[in-house]
């Protein structure tokens, strides 16, 4: 910027000397004016006045006279400037471009006018100080210029002047308005503050010089026309695209920055700020680049500095929007380059291109990037890819009746592993017509990873699901749906937030436990305090099993149908789970073992958290069962396949049934609720609680919150009054589960196994056998084949056997018999599965014996528990062989 500066006596002409302005006394309604001629030394002393408290509209001037014969105000009746105003009231962020209300502080603007050594006069307005205003002010600047392209250029001249000294004010367009009115100083109230500053400066910017360097080739309505004539961008196109994503001021401000552009001054065009800055290398200082929104509503930047990039000129339009800017300043203008940039960003998938001979390296793209993604997409489980999937709809599978929504875990098929490819990645493959374009994950790297056992390197291992929250060691809850590394589950997460006590007392244990155990109030419970422990057990155990190696079936038992064992199991799974448990029905027949065994197979691979087998009839007991109460991990054969699976399990059991008994070693590897509702139709019941299962949804999370209450509580108390009282098989359910049910004064739930082992059909077919077959054959040994032949009642008649060989006959029967014969291979069988049992004080005992030809056999006795067994045998000298 050139700019000259005069003497004392030239600046002191200029101060007196006899500014010509025009001025009206009415509103700015009234446009007939009247001619003003004063000094600008009369200026300030008339506005260093305490003006009076008026209404904002009223008497006004404008900068210069108006034209012989015209006194009316227009821009064409305005003659020239006499003065350049500064309306000052917003400024804006340089980093940003942001535009906020109120000016900066009018002292620091004075300052810097002082300190260039310029006359001014600045002067507060009546919006100053008011509510959301901030800082409103005018600077009064006596200069005569001819038009208003002069004008502009000593106003950035000023402008630069600012920023230079970090005051940024925004140049509206009102200050380059020919015939703007302004209106004399007014208050809006009493004790409005009112500022007036006047400095009387030896220095002027020469005009012609200044305008020279900022004129601009095209105006900025003549680049918006530019714009309207040109087609607009296709809305679905990838620049459209990029314009909707980063076509905002504030982003373009800060790009074109990060490209070395500098923010000069900002203004205001189309009702809109404006941003005008200067391009990276600038020599003459001149902010020819000129951010601002068109008439269509899109931001562009136009620039006519020769040497910028953006200053193409394309035949269309010389205005750039954020797109044109992004394809010029990072692509050197090819938009296909750009277009395809922008479309990778839009896309973040990494890019697989297939190539022959690269299946290694593909492999272990794929694999190492699925490693990273967060969600997982997929995991890794039983030697098996697998995924997490939820039912949308009540459906039976295998025999398994499932509530909507229930989570389980999936094998990745070939169709699977296709569609998570495709989500996960980008593929291209290569042609000499189309070069690279997209294509379909490869079927040998979809086989390849599905048999890819061993080689699945950092995909996460998926142990199983927990559909509620967490209690981890430290007293938190992990409640954040989604997989979690340390456990290597899956948490559902579906329950409104919970907040637990930072310190839980055992009254406060206690008072929780009154709000858990509400929804079970009403059930006919047999023994009130034993069968509460239980179901807080079931309770207990469907909230941490996910983190327990073995645990129990829980069993609901009533006398009569209709008494509520279902909903029971409901409550629970509901308060816990937030739905039913999946329903397995009785499985019955020849094959029943076997049809059992694939229904375990099933729901274990699929990770399912709950079963409950509902309405048993028949005693409950088996190999598969026993085996899934007590196993960490199930191994079988995958269904319709030659593989052997291996999968964790993570399963609570729950069984129901009218007078439900369980045999073997099912007794001692459950526990019993009963219920007795006393009437002979308990469906006909009325209940305080219309609508149990509704008003169990609606307090899930308070009820929640109880439970965990107590366990955090037990946890925190360092508790080991119980330590030595672990169910077998089942130690660390014991202390995760019955200690806390202890620690709140129930009985332990283990005690209800008594219950049931009086009423287990093996147990008293057992005792049975025993028993009448001592009363027969005393402690001697016999074998099987002989037991096999002892006389049943049918040869009564003939004089063979007596009544204690007709009931050792029944006995038998009972448990190696088929269509009413003894078989010898069945009893064979049950005698050796039964060495060593005790059962009403008698034992039944093995010995081998060498028979004839060679042969071994084996003999057994039964012997009285503690008595017989310390005699030597009859006819053995204390030597079994």
């Amino acid at each position: 910027m050139n700019s000259k500066t005069v003497d004392a006596a030239k600046a002191a002409n200029l101060t007196e000397r006899t500014l010509h302005l025009a001025k009206s006394d009415g509103g700015v309604k009234n446009t007939a004016l009247e001619a003003w001629d004063v000094s600008f030394t009369e200026l300030c002393e008339r506005f260093m006045n305490r003006p009076p408290v008026h209404e904002k509209d009223g008497s006004y001037f404008v900068r210069g006279p108006f034209v012989e014969g015209a006194p009316v105000r227009g821009d064409a009746n305005i003659a020239h400037s006499s003065l350049v105003v500064v309306d000052c009231d917003s400024r804006y962020d340089p980093a940003t471009g942001s535009v906020s209300e109120g000016a900066p502080d009018p002292q620091r603007v004075h300052d810097v006018l002082v300190k260039e050594d310029l006359s001014h006069l600045l002067y507060t307005t009546h919006s100053h100080g008011q509510a959301h205003k901030g800082n409103r002010y005018r600077v009064l600047i006596p200069l005569e210029s001819k038009d208003a392209e002069e004008m502009k250029g000593v106003l950035n001249w000023i402008f630069r002047r600012l920023a230079a000294e970090e005051v940024y004010l925004v140049n509206v367009k009102e200050n380059t308005a020919w015939s703007q009115p302004w209106y004399f100083p007014r208050l809006a109230k009493e004790d409005s503050e009112y500022v007036c500053l006047h400095h009387e400066g030896h220095r002027i910017p020469e005009i012609e010089a200044d305008a020279e360097e900022t004129r601009e080739p095209l105006t900025l309505d003549a680049v918006d026309a530019q714009v309207t004539e040109a087609p607009p961008r296709d809305s679905d196109s990838i620049p459209a695209r990029y314009n909707e994503a980063h076509g905002q001021p504030e982003q373009m401000v800060s790009y074109l920055q990060e490209k070395g552009y500098t923010l000069a001054q900002v203004g205001r065009e189309n009702d809109a700020p404006s941003y005008r800055l200067l391009c990276p290398g600038s020599t003459t200082g001149t902010a020819g680049v000129v951010l601002f929104r068109c008439s269509d509503g899109i931001w562009r930047a136009y620039s006519h500095h020769g040497s910028d990039p953006l200053n193409e000129n394309d035949g269309q339009t010389r205005a750039k929007d954020a797109f044109d800017l992004f394809r010029i300043l990072d692509h050197k203008g090819d938009g296909t380059l750009a277009c395809a940039a922008y479309a990778r960003e839009l896309d973040p998938r990494p890019l697989i291109r297939i190539q022959a001979g690269t299946i290694p390296q593909v492999f272990s793209t794929v694999v190492s990037e699925l490693a990273l993604r967060h969600p997982p997409p997929v995991y890794q489980r039983g030697m098996q890819l697998v995924r997490v999937a939820h039912s949308g709809e009540e459906v039976t599978d295998d025999g398994i009746h499932l509530p909507s929504g229930t989570a389980s875990i999936l094998p990745l098929r070939h169709s699977n592993l296709l569609v998570t490819l495709s989500e996960q990645f980008r593929w291209e493959k290569y042609s000499k017509k189309q070069g690279w374009h997209p294509a379909d994950p490869p079927a040998n790297i979809i086989s390849a990873l599905l048999d890819g056992y061993g080689m699945w390197g950092g995909i996460p291992p998926l142990k199983g699901l927990s559909e509620c929250p967490l209690l981890q060691k430290h007293g938190s809850l992990l409640s954040t749906p989604g997989y979690d590394p340390a456990s290597q589950l899956y948490v559902e997460g579906r329950v409104a937030p919970i907040t637990l006590p930072e310190q839980v007392s055992k009254e406060e244990a206690l008072a929780a436990l009154s709000v858990l155990m509400e929804p079970f109030e009403e059930f006919p419970f047999v023994d009130e305090s034993l069968d509460r422990a239980v179901v807080l057990a079931y309770l207990f155990t469907l909230a941490v099993r996910a983190v327990l190696p073995t645990a129990p079936m829980f069993a609901v038992s009533a006398t009569t149908p209709g008494t509520g064992k279902g909903l029971l199991v409901e409550i629970a799974n509901i308060i816990v789970r937030g739905r039913d448990a999946a329903l397995m029905p009785p499985v019955q027949g020849r094959d029943s073992e076997e049809e059992m065994r694939k229904r375990i197979t099933s729901f274990v691979s699929q990770g399912f958290t709950s079963i409950n087998l509902d309405n048993y009839s028949r005693p409950i007991g088996g190999d598969s069962l026993n085996a899934l109460l007590t196993t960490t991990e199930w191994t079988d054969r995958q269904l319709g396949t030659n593989n052997t699976i291996r999968v964790p399990v993570c399963c609570t059991l729950a069984a129901t049934g009218n007078n439900l008994t369980v045999r073997g070693d099912m007794t001692r590897r459950t526990l019993l609720t009963q219920l007795d509702a006393g009437v002979e139709h308990p469906e006909r019941r009325t209940f305080k609680q219309k609508d149990l299962v509704g008003h169990v949804r609606k307090n899930r999370s308070k009820l929640l919150t109880a439970l965990f209450t107590i366990l955090k509580g037990y946890q925190q108390s360092g508790c080991t009054a119980f330590d030595d009282e672990r169910l077998g098989r089942f130690e660390r359910w014991s202390e995760m589960v019955c200690h806390p049910i202890q620690w709140l004064e129930l009985p332990s739930p283990a005690l209800s196994q008594e219950r049931l082992r009086q009423s287990d059909p093996e147990a008293e077919n057992l005792a049975a056998l025993l028993t009448t077959w001592h009363d027969v054959h005393k402690s001697a040994w016999v074998t099987a084949s002989s037991l096999a032949n002892t006389p049943d009642g049918n040869q009564h008649s003939n004089g063979i056997g007596t009544t204690k060989d007709y009931a050792l006959h029944d006995a038998l029967i009972d448990v190696a018999g088929k269509n009413r014969r003894i078989e010898n291979r069945l009893l064979g069988w049950y005698l050796s599965r039964n060495e060593g049992r005790i059962a009403d004080g008698l034992r039944l005992e093995r010995k081998d014996r060498r028979g004839l030809q060679g042969k071994h056999a084996h003999e057994y006795r039964v012997v009285r528990a503690g008595v017989d067994m310390a005699l030597p045998p009859e006819g053995t000298n204390g030597n079994n062989h």
